[in-house]
């Protein structure tokens, strides 16, 4: 049975959540929830289906087994089927006040509804954990039974060692968007080691990921869910040299006023809604009803071995077309007509609104995104050759 540590030296703090909103230690279920999310759109952006665990579609038999779920479902487990690994915290690192747990614009610039400044807020008391964190990752299975399965063909358990393609996933999330909870807030970016170091030919992840994308039974049909081929991922620097600890929720702000500015193009002010997401107001609100941001921001990093500081992470994933239900009530209230969906955008407006508001207003240092030459040169449209490519920038 294959054990890894891994260490995390968080760029930077680390959320995982626990009772009553405060992290008390290092939860690894919330470590957990970052990577099968991740998992998931790179399995689908290879043509693999992944489900969404909200919506409790895959069902464990004993007729099919594992080859009855989904990719996520066979790697990370559901109901009847264990999660073929298993993680736990050996060193939390150090608790990191954060005072009164919010973050806010400066209201000279940036004033938001009532003039004292637009807040994001993490929680009165929040403590994320910074430093060096140490994880223990090993194999749910020995190998011997795992070459004598019959399921052994599988697409997750066709790896040598399925903890080396975790780990590498591992690497992947905590460089480009952010391990645990509150990616939006610009937390969780993670430089990881390994010890032993990872096996599995020149990089596990994408070998195992090729072992889906040549299977044939089960093709992603979804457009909507997150996915790879629909992604963008960036890095950012301000044009003056000074660090601002505040430029995280200005730029979110930013991003904010410009689909406010911009009415939907069925005319309605929903488009702010569903990019940067929205919290409901109000008696009788339910989290059913809160939208999560489809466009994350990293915090400022400071100057560190040689590079240059005050950059910024801003990654997205935003669907080819952004609609909503016939006859659904948007939080900015305006019904939709009757009939079919309603469009609110498509994907390739909301991203060059993006893009050109982060090349006028920062220097853009790199823009990875496939099949778009005009934003990206490499134009990449095949997504294992992509994957490959940005791994080659994430630290070993």
């Amino acid at each position: 049975m294959r054990e890894l540590t891994a260490t995390l030296n968080m760029i930077t703090p680390l959320w995982t959540g626990g009772s009553n909103s405060q992290m008390d230690r290092v939860h690894v279920t919330g470590i957990l929830g970052s990577l099968r999310w991740w998992y998931e759109a790179l399995v689908r952006g290879v043509g693999g289906e992944a489900c969404d665990p909200r919506d409790h579609t895959c069902i464990y038999t004993s007729e099919e087994e594992e080859l009855g779920l989904c990719y996520a479902c066979r790697l990370f487990g559901t109901t009847g089927w264990a999660r073929r690994f298993q993680l736990a915290s050996i060193n939390d690192g150090q608790a990191q006040g954060l005072g009164d747990g919010v973050l806010r614009t400066d209201p000279t610039i940036r004033p938001g509804r009532k003039g004292n400044g637009a807040t994001w807020y993490i929680g009165k008391g929040s403590q994320p954990h910074a430093g060096k964190i140490e994880l223990h990752m090993m194999s749910a299975l020995p190998a011997a039974r795992l070459a004598a399965s019959s399921l052994a063909h599988s697409a997750s358990r066709a790896d040598p060692e399925v903890v080396d393609v975790v780990g590498r996933l591992m690497q992947f999330v905590g460089w480009y968007g952010g391990l645990g909870a509150k990616p939006q807030l610009g937390l969780g970016r993670a430089t990881i080691s390994f010890s032993p170091a990872l096996s599995g030919g020149n990089d596990p992840l994408v070998g195992h990921l090729r072992h889906i994308a040549d299977d044939r039974k089960w093709r992603n049909t979804s457009t909507s869910r997150p996915s790879l081929r629909h992604m963008f991922l960036a890095e950012i620097q301000a044009k003056n040299n000074g660090l601002d600890p505040n430029a995280t929720v200005n730029l979110k702000y930013d991003l904010r006023a410009l689909f406010r500015a911009n009415p939907d193009q069925l005319g309605y002010q929903t488009l702010r809604h569903y990019v940067m997401g929205h919290v409901p107001q109000g008696i009788g609100s339910s989290d059913k009803e809160r939208i999560r941001s489809k466009v994350m921001v990293s915090q400022p990093l400071a100057a560190r071995q040689g590079v240059l500081g005050n950059r910024i992470r801003i990654w997205g994933c935003i669907p080819p077309e952004l609609t909503f239900p016939p006859g659904s009530t948007m939080p900015s209230g305006p019904t939709a007509p009757a009939g079919t969906p309603g469009v609110i955008a498509t994907r390739d407006r909301v991203i060059t609104s993006i893009h050109t508001h982060l090349t006028t207003n920062y220097t853009v240092l790199a823009w990875r995104e496939m099949n778009v030459p005009s934003r990206d040169t490499t134009a990449l449209t095949d997504p294992l050759e992509f994957l490959s490519t940005l791994l080659t920038e994430v630290p070993r």
